[in-house]
């Protein structure tokens, strides 16, 4: 018997289903989350990639500095964009590294000025890394704020938590979202480099991109990608 048919047996006649309808993944994932935030994100074939000249500032953590700013303005307050693009309907975030090292990458942005707000200093870093000469001045759009990251001491370890033992954490960096025009320039000191990583590459991987832009997947479920 036709499990599609529903079947009367007093009359002896054969009822039709009900014709189901032809949905796609995507309109099954929209109905399955109504209540989440739609992310748009263009292709990478959208944007082009210059350089500048480099301001000469270490981009790399030293312990030393960093103590000494410690101990003479407290807890250290930094942002970081999250910038994305798409590649065969795949999301990419882009992150910076240097020119001459394989190692570390981190997101676009930095320390903020004393009194300076998140949202006004991350755009001032978004202009300062990645902002070409023909683009405004701060025409960032910065969107929702994703998480804080603290770091216990002056190295690199950092956990979205304080740790229990922690009383005095030296850094807090608290990321956005950034939502990208259609199209854009980006320009990059030339001695660093802007890639466009896959998420799937850089999810569960903290030991290759860190804690922070491996935790980026799961950040990221919550909104519906339209792709672009």
């Amino acid at each position: 018997m036709d499990d599609d048919v529903a079947v009367v047996v007093g009359d002896e006649k054969q009822i039709p289903a009900p014709i189901r309808s032809e949905t796609t993944l995507e309109d099954e994932l929209v109905l399955d989350a109504p209540a989440q935030k739609t992310l748009n994100l263009y292709k990478v074939d959208n944007y082009t990639f210059g350089t500048k000249q480099s301001s000469q500032k270490q981009h790399e953590r030293n312990p030393q500095r960093l103590k000494e700013k410690y101990q003479e303005r407290g807890l250290r307050h930094s942002v970081a964009g999250v910038l994305l693009v798409h590649h065969h309907r795949h999301p990419h975030v882009l992150v910076l590294q240097q020119t001459k090292d394989s190692g570390s990458f981190w997101l676009p942005g930095g320390r903020l000025r004393p009194g300076e707000g998140d949202l006004e200093g991350l755009s001032r870093k978004l202009d300062n890394r990645l902002r070409s000469p023909s683009q405004e001045k701060g025409s960032w759009e910065i969107g929702d704020f994703l998480a804080t990251w603290w770091y216990p001491d002056f190295s690199d370890n950092r956990y979205p938590y304080i740790p229990p033992h922690v009383t005095k954490p030296k850094e807090k960096l608290n990321l956005f979202l950034v939502q990208l025009p259609e199209s854009c320039a980006f320009s990059v000191p030339n001695d660093l480099q802007l890639l466009a990583i896959p998420l799937f590459q850089v999810y569960n991987n903290a030991e290759q991109y860190g804690e922070v832009i491996s935790s980026l997947p799961i950040l990221l479920s919550r909104y519906h990608v339209n792709y672009l």
